[in-house]
């Protein structure tokens, strides 16, 4: 009779598509998530070192046109400081600090000329970014205080929220403020 065969069944005809990437993972002593104070970094997008774009997304993904930034494998996250750390694939951490004046909230025409510089971990290479616009104007706005704005700790009580509403409802209200 007949008999077909295909291969000993070895290792390359076990992998199925090869190994899955990981997510990566910030080192130990990197922060792992963008400080309130760095909010509004998110849904910004930025020249890096005079070449292409890139973008912070706000959920901490770091946007850049790599094929080792494709489908959410490079991260992104911020200290208090003004730091921003950038974990891009293969490159590997990415530190860098804003210079200047650091933005209090997310203004575009304010932010126009706004550069963070530092440098790659792994071989100390410069780096440096030039704001460009922003791309995601909800981003910053989603994580506004609005306890804060109302004057209010973040676990006041429904009443404490009503009365200062109703007072500022007054203050501002058109027919008394033409």
């Amino acid at each position: 009779g007949f008999q077909f065969q295909m291969g000993d069944g070895g290792a390359f005809e076990m992998m199925g598509g090869g190994p899955r990437r990981k997510k990566p993972k910030f080192p130990k002593g990197v922060p792992k998530d963008i400080a309130k104070s760095m909010n509004w970094l998110k849904g910004t997008e930025w020249n890096w070192n005079s070449w292409r774009n890139v973008k912070f997304d706000k959920d901490g993904t770091f946007d850049a046109p790599t094929h080792d930034c494709q489908g959410g494998f490079c991260r992104w996250s911020a200290s208090p400081e003004g730091k921003v750390y950038i974990l891009w694939g293969d490159a590997g951490l990415h530190e860098l600090q804003v210079q200047g004046a650091m933005p209090k909230e997310q203004d575009q025409a304010k932010m126009q000329g706004l550069r963070m510089k530092g440098r790659r971990t792994s071989d100390g290479e410069r780096c440096q970014a030039t704001f460009q616009r922003v791309f995601d104007f909800e981003a910053a706005e989603l994580e506004r205080d609005l306890y804060g704005i109302l004057g209010l700790p973040d676990d006041a009580e429904e009443a404490d929220i009503k009365k200062v509403y109703r007072k500022l409802s007054i203050k501002y209200h058109p027919d008394k403020n033409p």
